[in-house]
């Protein structure tokens, strides 16, 4: 490019001194094709790397019993959602999948294929691929641990082509490190490794590799396990709780429960009782997990977690407060409309929302109001950072943005609320650390706090995203550029003790990395933070600027569970 440049630049300045005539058609044209010839290659780059993240999700949905709940054609290819609300998108390379033809050879032909130990290893060009430090193959598929042993995560290759040497390269470290394929990228138009994707049949959606390997994914449909009202229960000792169970298309389910929990389940009600307090054997918290099965042979598990302590819930149902900051006993009446700039979080035009407060009175205790302003303000709103309570659901990525700000980007197949496990109401986080160098205790970081001062261990609390935090992670906007896949989205909680400063712990969980954004709720266990009287929440990306992160500091949060004995 540079040096086209410097010609037509010589022969400009040439003619202007000596007043030659000449025809730049040629030089332009050349200039116009290096650039198509640029974009095609980037082009390609991304279609590949696409392809090969969605062929990992196929191998994920095959290995953990996921199914396909969408396939719809896109304008260059297919996009899939699955059972667990994860997205793919098979794209097209020149002239498309399904039987048609590409340019075979001019982009590595990456697959998958069962070894005789029965894993998933990835291929390149028909053969294994291999790290190069090891020689070991790169594993296309996660292995759980033995008992003391950790397992091994499955590795999703990347590939870019090199500027200089014009040939695909493969990186199996994140991008750390590159090795040649050997293959030109030269006139590439970005082929699919995916040769056909069969939706003919109802039960299911067949996917077919270029290299003749196929993937039969069972539809989800209407198929599905809920819970009516929250999935996350606390107990006393020896307490029996009733929770009515959702099935949608179910033929046959399994039960599992933690030691000493009796559990069953009859007519749509199952009945838990805790263990007895003398019994000092029992688990003091789990999970009661349903298996269910469709006709199709897709597979779906509830996870109902019980604890010997309480659980905030966010239900109505579950309200057990003198009343609100409304004077109404239940946690709906907190939800604010409009979503940005509503009465509730940001109070009159000329006031502020100094009065909102979530208490769990009676219960956890646990309570959350807006934080302070950290631009000098005196008045108190809820863009300044702060935690509210929601039930609004919005699967529609065009519209993530801050006018939907209190909104969650997951819909239950069954209740079609947007809760944990189905329940209708949760909690929304809005704010990070306003500097990137700030220190920890920084009062302008949203918090919850045990109103009656008492330290206590919090269990857990389930976490996903929202839709303005999906949209940006995944696509970016003016202000923020897309999550790559070696970069991330976390979630940070410190823990402080009883004294209001000494720091117990910090805990991270990672909301986005490897390119994958978590779009089902998630347990984060909190245990490790230890006795708290109250627990920050701070959010870090990868995007991050001089005055701290860029993309949407916003997570949903529900069922924070605290171990009360």
């Amino acid at each position: 490019m540079k040096k086209l440049f410097t010609l037509f630049a010589v022969l400009l300045f040439g003619c202007a001194l000596w007043s030659c005539e000449y025809d730049d058609a040629d030089i332009w044209n050349k200039v116009e094709d290096l650039d198509d010839r640029v974009e095609k290659l980037e082009e390609a780059v991304k279609t590949a790397n696409i392809n090969i993240a969605a062929l990992q999700k196929l191998v994920d949905a095959q290995q953990n019993g996921l199914s396909i709940t969408s396939v719809k054609k896109i304008e260059n290819g297919y996009e899939i959602i699955f059972s667990n609300g994860e997205k793919a998108q098979i794209l097209n390379g020149k002239d498309g999948v399904d039987g048609q033809n590409g340019q075979n050879g001019s982009t590595p032909d990456i697959s998958v294929k069962k070894d005789t130990d029965g894993i998933y290893y990835w291929t390149i060009n028909g053969e294994w691929l291999t790290d190069p430090a090891t020689g070991e193959k790169i594993k296309a598929q996660g292995v759980d641990g033995a008992d003391g042993h950790n397992g091994t995560d499955a590795v999703a290759p990347r590939l870019r082509i090199n500027p200089d040497t014009k040939e695909w390269e493969i990186s199996t470290d994140g991008g750390k490190t590159w090795t040649s394929t050997g293959v030109k990228a030269e006139g590439v138009n970005g082929d699919s490794f995916f040769k056909g994707v069969d939706t003919t049949n109802p039960d299911y959606v067949i996917f077919t590799l270029a290299d003749g390997t196929q993937f039969r994914i069972a539809r989800e449909g209407e198929f599905g396990v809920a819970v009516e009202g929250a999935a996350s229960l606390g107990f006393n000792y020896g307490e029996e709780k009733t929770v009515k169970v959702l099935f949608k298309n179910v033929k046959e389910y399994m039960i599992a429960k933690p030691d000493d929990w009796k559990v069953s389940l009859k007519n749509g009600e199952m009945k838990i009782i805790a263990p007895a307090q003398s019994n000092s054997d029992a688990e003091k918290s789990g999970e009661v997990a349903i298996h269910a099965v469709a006709q199709n042979g897709a597979s779906k598990i509830l996870k109902i977690n019980v604890i010997i302590g309480r659980v905030l819930t966010f239900e109505d149902e579950d309200y057990k407060g003198s009343g609100n900051m409304l004077g109404e006993k239940n946690w709906s009446g907190m939800i604010d409309n409009p979503q940005n700039n509503g009465p509730i979080l940001y109070g009159p035009a000329d006031g502020d929302a100094s009065g909102y407060f979530l208490y769990d009175e009676a219960n956890t205790e646990i309570m959350f109001e807006i934080a302070p302003s950290q631009y000098g303000s005196t008045q108190v709103k809820f863009w300044d950072g702060g935690h509210a309570v929601s039930n609004y659901v919005e699967m529609d990525l065009k519209k993530g943005d801050a006018d939907h700000q209190l909104s969650v980007y997951y819909k239950d197949p069954v209740t079609g609320f947007g809760g944990h496990a189905g329940s209708k109401n949760f909690g929304i986080h809005f704010g990070a650390y306003m500097f990137a160098d700030t220190e920890p205790a920084s009062p302008y970081i949203p918090e919850f706090y045990f109103a009656d001062g008492m330290s206590r261990v919090v269990d857990h609390m389930y976490v996903t995203a929202t839709t303005f935090l999906a949209n940006v992670a995944l696509n970016g906007n003016a202000f923020s550029s897309a999550i790559t896949p070696d970069g991330f989205v976390a979630l940070e909680a410190i823990g402080i003790g009883e004294d209001g400063k000494t720091v117990t712990g910090k805990l991270t969980f990672n909301i986005m990395e490897h390119g994958r954004l978590i779009t089902d709720w998630a347990k984060w266990d909190l245990s490790g933070l230890g006795a708290v009287t109250r627990v920050k929440f701070n959010m870090k990306s990868s995007d991050t600027g001089s005055y701290g992160m860029n993309t949407p500091a916003y997570f949903a949060f529900d069922d924070i569970a605290v171990q009360m004995f």
